[in-house]
């Protein structure tokens, strides 16, 4: 980050080719129509939303099978996944 802090914001948009976009925004998560993300952002109707609860069995999951010696964090992997942070 540029001010050495944690993000509070994180955008990702799938290499699938999905018209998706994911917004965290701390520990709550949603998925947008990436249009309507763009053109609307945080006024956007989300697709759905995780519960924090949720988001907390989702990321301890991804933890476990992603191996967590492994993770680095997210604004670090810009070369490898297309996401916006604190914008």
């Amino acid at each position: 980050m540029p001010n050495g802090g944690v993000p509070l914001h994180m955008v990702l948009y799938p290499k699938d080719g999905s018209q998706t976009a994911i917004h965290c925004e701390a520990g709550r998560v949603k998925v947008y129509a990436k249009a309507d993300w763009q053109a609307r952002h945080r006024e956007a109707t989300p697709l759905l939303q995780l519960t924090e609860d949720e988001a907390r069995a989702l990321a301890w999951f991804l933890r476990y099978w992603l191996g967590e010696q492994t993770l680095i964090p997210g604004y670090q992997m810009k070369a490898l996944v297309q996401a916006e942070f604190d914008f």
